[in-house]
């Protein structure tokens, strides 16, 4: 099928359409202000992501001219890139390139060096009269589900999406740790924030933005405001927080890239393992598999976030395309040939294979793995069965050792700079993992105690039993009391994606000439699930590494639908309408948001959430008005408006710390607990120096929060919210209170004006 020329400002028309549409609803502001808006944020915000992304890919082509081979798509190209860009970038943040005066000019470096490569590759491109890709009209259909991710990313990072508890994660270390990287001029880890010690290359690529847009590392003071308004906002949130959004902004737009990797891997498998099909066959399940992924909702609402688990899927998904030799075809194709000839014929090129080109492969197809490892971990536990497997096929058995022991040299390689710095920081380079590999002198791990690592393991493991497993898969959580929770294949973000997924495994093992092809993605998909049951903690969001499978079932089944014309319009339709259910569903649920208000927040953006947009305005209001505002002000924004410059804040409970401008001391719920230390000392009646144990004179203690985690036995030792409200009544001041939250600012009694500052 030949694509027409018009699709690509089709879509991308279509997609800008989507999002203006979508941003006119769901708010009190008129629909014009809120398109400008969300116009003004793209612009404003989207900029540092795209030249982030376009460096990057620019980098891919230069590099993949000696590593991979001639015939490689540009895709897969894009991908080295991607991975590339994202190593310097933890690199770089790892030995403090980023930070002093000379951090954004070091940041601009690697963006320099990925554009000239792609001036380069763009210059060499017009010499050859290669025009753009024709873009198949199966993707027009996705454009709804990709309107609805631009204008996600545009609302402030903690409004949307109820199942990720509205971003917590983004809040409390995707976003978090690079605010905190950008005030210490490092990459490091962070005893108090366990998440600090995971590879973090996406947020890596954070801290990046943040230093390539000059963003202050120090609070700056505003002259002539009074007291505790004078104080501006650094790092991240410096400005309006408009640096927020870039961040949502670059894992939206290596979503979409990642999508472009996971049709291109489907198109390589249904070249390898069903070449019976046409070339028009191969466009459709291409567009088919990329679309359908694009359009899920799972994918639209981690990739509008601040995440890194859709990028970590198209890097599985690259992975999995470099892990197959050349276009190998079998020697007779077509109706009569063994169903399992293209898998031998697969097995064929391997054999054929020089070790150079061998070496060249598995080191590439290596490093993507190790990539998505160094960006999710659990994307490596999922993917690297599959696609090592996939790699022995192809790879005659004389070499397997050869092949394993290459394998395990990149990936440690590329797992090497993660493991040095856990290893300098704790003694134990996978931190927070393998306790009993590497205990410390009181039975824990690193800085931890063998009570952290029990709690911590509990948190994250699944101790029940298969059968309890086997039942997630399908079927509620029974510990929920509303009996409504899925953690598995059938949670209401997927929409009608597994459920495709079949119905394609099925279509592929029935027809002779695709049942290579199907048997092949059928195992994947379920060696995948098993990896997923018995090595995570079985929650849905960690399917995703396993989307390039599904997806690429999904376009290869749409592909081989039979049709009485060689346009084979009963493939195109289906994949049309499949896409659009994928997309009615992602736009359903973004409509949903809070009471069918998401977009409530898109015109006032991530400064209503610290409250910066009401600093000029609070200093030139009336006592009696600024007072008022203030009584109605939430915790974030009080804290930050309202106490007194050089003041320190203590969380006790939460740790979500992103949004205060103060200098903000808290610790995650797998950390060591200071309050801890407090009220075991109270209790005993022993002296103590609350300041010096908590750091700080003011104390935001959630009560509400203490009391979830005492009940899920994630609390501090001791830590309950009956011990608490008690030393909070007997030791501090309360200076405010949001009864209904459960959350109460208090300040330490006993401790002098000077050290605390004046009460607000």
């Amino acid at each position: 099928m030949n694509e027409p020329g018009w699709t690509w400002p089709v879509a991308f028309v279509l997609t800008l359409l989507s999002a203006v549409t979508l941003a006119c609803f769901g708010h009190e502001d008129p629909p014009m202000l809120a398109t400008a808006a969300f116009i003004d944020r793209l612009l404003l915000a989207g900029w540092p992501a795209a030249v982030y992304i376009i460096a990057a890919c620019g980098m891919g082509v230069a590099a993949s001219r000696v590593v991979l081979p001639a015939t490689a798509s540009m895709p897969a190209r894009c991908a080295l890139g991607v991975g590339l860009m994202l190593t310097l970038s933890h690199a770089m943040g790892v030995v403090g390139a980023f930070g002093g005066p000379s951090g954004p000019w070091m940041a601009l470096l690697p963006i320099l060096l990925g554009l000239a490569c792609g001036a380069m590759s763009f210059r060499r491109s017009l010499a050859l009269r290669a025009g753009l890709p024709r873009l198949h009209p199966v993707w027009l259909a996705a454009t709804p589900a990709a309107g609805v991710l631009l204008l996600a990313a545009a609302n402030p990072p903690g409004w949307l999406w109820e199942s990720e508890f509205r971003g917590y994660d983004a809040l409390s270390y995707h976003l978090a740790l690079p605010q905190e990287w950008i005030a210490a001029g490092a990459l490091r880890p962070l005893t108090h924030n366990v998440y600090s010690f995971l590879p973090s290359y996406i947020e890596a690529a954070f801290y990046h933005l943040g230093a390539l847009t000059h963003a202050p590392a120090v609070s700056m003071l505003s002259p002539g405001l009074p007291g505790p308004l004078s104080v501006e906002p650094a790092g991240l949130l410096a400005g309006d927080g408009w640096r927020l959004l870039s961040c949502q902004f670059l894992h939206a737009g290596l979503t979409i890239i990642s999508v472009w990797w996971i049709a291109d891997t489907c198109a390589r498998l249904v070249r390898l393992l069903a070449p019976s099909l046409s070339p028009s066959s191969v466009s459709l399940a291409q567009a088919a598999a990329g679309a359908s992924a694009l359009a899920t909702p799972w994918m639209i609402v981690v990739g509008s976030l601040a995440y890194n688990d859709a990028v970590a899927a198209g890097f599985v998904a690259g992975g999995i395309n470099l892990v197959m030799p050349g276009e190998a075809r079998p020697k007779s194709p077509g109706a009569s040939s063994r169903w399992h000839e293209p898998i031998l014929a697969f097995a064929r090129a391997g054999h054929e294979e020089t070790t150079a080109s061998l070496l060249r492969r598995l080191g590439v197809c290596a490093f993507l793995c190790g990539v998505a490892g160094s960006i999710k971990p659990t994307a490596l536990l999922l993917a690297a069965p599959i696609v090592g497997v996939m790699l022995l096929l192809s790879t005659p058995s004389r070499r397997w050792a050869l092949t394993l022991a290459a394998g395990c040299i990149v990936g440690l390689l590329c797992l090497a700079p993660w493991l040095a710095r856990n290893d300098a920081a704790s003694g134990n380079p996978v931190f927070p993992f393998a306790a009993g590999l590497f205990p410390n002198a009181d039975g824990g791990t690193g800085h931890w105690t063998a009570e952290q690592v029990a709690v911590f393991a509990k948190g994250h493991t699944f101790d029940r039993g298969v059968a309890d497993r086997l039942r997630l898969m399908l079927l509620p959580d029974p510990t929920d009391p509303a009996g409504e929770r899925h953690r598995g294949l059938m949670h209401g973000q997927w929409w009608a994606f597994w459920p495709m997924v079949l119905a394609a495994c099925i279509v592929l093992l029935t027809a002779a000439r695709t049942r290579c092809l199907g048997v092949v993605l059928t195992c994947s998909a379920l060696m995948g699930l098993c990896g997923w049951l018995w090595l995570t903690h079985v929650q849905s969001r960690f399917l995703l590494p396993l989307v390039p499978i599904g997806a690429a079932a999904i376009g290869a089944a749409c592909a081989s639908l039979p049709s009485l014309t060689r346009s084979n319009h009963a493939g195109l339709a289906a994949a049309v309408i499949l896409v659009l259910v994928q997309s009615f569903g992602t736009v359903r649920l973004f409509m949903g948001q809070h009471q069918d208000r998401p977009n409530e927040l898109l015109v006032a953006g991530p400064s209503l959430r610290s409250g910066e947009i009401f600093r000029h305005a609070l200093a030139n209001a009336p006592r009696e008005e600024a007072e008022a505002f203030m009584r109605e002000a939430a915790p974030e924004m009080f804290c930050n408006l309202a106490l007194p410059a050089g003041t320190r804040l203590s969380l006790i409970g939460g740790a979500t710390p992103l949004y205060y401008t103060r200098p903000v001391i808290y610790n995650t719920t797998w950390d060591h607990w200071p309050i801890a230390d407090v009220l075991d000392a109270w209790k005993d009646g022993r002296p103590h120096d609350n300041a010096q144990h908590l750091g700080a004179h003011y104390l935001l203690i959630d009560l509400g929060e203490i009391k979830r985690l005492h009940a899920s036995g994630w609390a501090g030792r001791g830590v309950d919210e009956g011990a608490v409200s008690a030393w909070m009544r007997a030791r501090t001041e309360l200076i405010r209170a949001w009864p209904e939250a459960g959350i109460y600012l208090v300040r330490l009694t006993g401790t002098s004006a000077s050290a605390g500052g004046s009460s607000p």
